[in-house]
């Protein structure tokens, strides 16, 4: 990575950070990921300058996470992995826990479609 490139990147996060403020705090490991996926794309568009990303743009990236992606609670996010993890480590029961993890799913997308 070239200096200008992280130029670019340092300047990118604090316009990050002030366009979205104390929503970050909100945010889960994959949240997190997802969104640095997104930005790392957004700046690719760029043509790797962040001075033309838009405040609307990085709502966009915030609310396609948010809303999109993963839009479950950090404590319904948790509670997802672990039944995943639980479901690795035992095959008996599992199926139970996995139709938990399922319903949660498709119940928050269900909202999502309805909502749309």
């Amino acid at each position: 990575m070239n200096n200008s490139h992280e130029i670019e990147i340092a300047k990118l996060s604090s316009h990050v950070q002030r366009v979205l403020g104390d929503r970050l705090g909100e945010f889960y490991r994959q949240r997190f990921a997802a969104l640095d996926s997104y930005l790392k794309r957004l700046l690719d568009e760029h043509n790797g300058c962040a001075d033309t990303i838009s405040d609307a743009e990085i709502e966009g990236a915030y609310e396609m996470v948010t809303e999109h992606l993963f839009p479950y609670s950090a404590t319904e996010m948790e509670q997802i992995i672990s039944l995943i993890e639980a479901r690795k480590n035992s095959e008996e029961g599992a199926s139970y826990e996995a139709h938990q993890a399922h319903f949660l799913f498709i119940s928050n997308y269900a909202r999502y479609l309805a909502d749309n």
